[in-house]
C-alpha cells in the first residue's frame, strides 16, 4: 500500500514538473506565415531566407504577444514555380491555393514571382481573405486592379518597388551616361514577361523619346532563353552605344558573358538580377 501511494505521488510530481518545465504544453498554437513563391530562383530563395531569419529572431525573443498569450511564428513555404520556363499560370496558382487550404496561414509574405501569377492570384487571395505582402512581382497593373475594386482586393499589399519606379532608376542611369559620355543610341533587350515588357515600354515612352535618345532596336526574349548572340550582333550592326537589358531569369547571366566574349562595343547598363548572386561570380 505504501509503495503504491509512493508511486502515485511520484507520478503526480512528475506530471507537474512536465507542465512546469515544458513550455510547449502550455503554448498557444503558432502563427503560420505562408511563403508561396518560386523558391528555386534567386529572388524567391533570398526572400524566403529573409522571412526565416526574421521569424527565428522574433521566436528567440519569445514570439509576439496576442491577448494574454505569447505566440511564436511558424514558416510554411511552397515552390509554386511561376518563374520557371513553361509553367502556366493556372498550374502555379494551384500551389497558392494549396498552401492556403492545407497550412491555414494567418498571412502570406513574398507571394508570386511573376506579375502574371500575381494578377490572377489576387482573386484567390480575395476569396480566402488572407493578407498578402508581396515582395517580388513588379507590374503596376496589380495596383490598378486594386484601385478598381479596393474592397475586394483590400488584403493585397506590395512592399517592393514596381516597374514605374525601376524606370526612374534606369532613366537616371541613362541620363548620367548621356551627360558623361554623350551617348544617345540604345538597344533594349528585355525578358518577355509583364514587368520587364512594361519597364522597357515605359522607359522608352517617358524617357528615351523625350531625352534625345534614338532607340535603334528592341527585342523580347522568352523565359529560359540562353543565347543572345543574334541580338548582340544586331545591336552592334545598328551602332548602339548602350544596351539596356531588363531580365530576372537565371539564364540572362549568359548575356553578359556573350557580350564580353563577342567584344560588343556597347556599354551594357540595366537590370539583370542574377548578377547579384554569388553563384554567377
Amino acid at each position: 500500500m505504501r509503495t503504491r501511494k509512493f508511486f502515485t505521488v511520484c507520478m503526480i510530481q512528475f506530471i507537474v514538473l512536465c507542465f512546469l518545465f515544458v513550455p510547449s504544453i502550455w503554448a498557444a498554437d503558432p502563427i503560420v506565415i505562408g511563403v508561396p513563391t518560386s523558391t528555386g530562383f534567386l529572388e524567391g530563395k533570398e526572400c524566403l531566407k529573409s522571412v526565416q531569419m526574421a521569424v527565428e529572431e522574433i521566436n528567440k525573443k519569445g514570439g509576439v504577444k496576442v491577448g494574454n498569450d505569447n505566440r511564436i511564428f511558424k514558416v510554411e513555404s511552397i515552390d509554386i514555380r511561376d518563374a520557371a520556363p513553361g509553367v502556366p499560370v493556372p498550374e502555379a496558382l494551384l500551389g497558392l491555393e494549396k498552401i492556403i487550404l492545407e497550412k491555414k496561414p494567418t498571412a502570406l509574405i513574398v507571394g508570386p514571382f511573376r506579375s502574371e501569377a500575381l494578377m490572377a492570384g489576387m482573386d484567390i487571395i480575395a476569396k480566402y481573405k488572407v493578407p498578402l505582402i508581396g515582395t517580388i512581382a513588379m507590374s503596376p497593373a496589380s495596383e490598378g486592379k486594386i484601385k478598381k475594386d479596393p474592397e475586394k482586393y483590400k488584403y493585397i499589399f506590395r512592399s517592393c518597388l514596381n516597374a514605374k519606379y525601376l524606370v526612374k532608376y534606369l532613366a537616371g542611369t541613362m541620363g548620367f551616361i548621356k551627360k558623361q559620355y554623350g551617348f544617345n543610341k540604345v538597344y533594349i533587350m528585355n525578358q518577355d514577361v509583364a514587368w520587364a515588357r512594361k519597364t522597357g515600354e515605359i522607359t522608352n515612352k517617358v524617357y528615351f523619346a523625350k531625352a534625345g535618345w534614338e532607340v535603334v532596336g528592341q527585342e523580347s526574349f522568352p523565359t529560359g532563353t540562353s543565347d543572345f548572340s543574334s541580338a548582340l550582333m544586331k545591336a552592334k550592326a545598328k551602332g548602339a552605344q548602350v544596351i539596356l537589358p531588363i531580365f530576372d531569369m537565371p539564364q540572362s547571366g549568359t548575356l553578359v558573358k556573350q557580350w564580353n566574349s563577342m567584344r560588343i562595343p556597347s556599354l551594357l547598363a540595366g537590370f539583370i538580377s542574377p548578377l547579384a548572386a554569388m553563384a554567377f561570380v
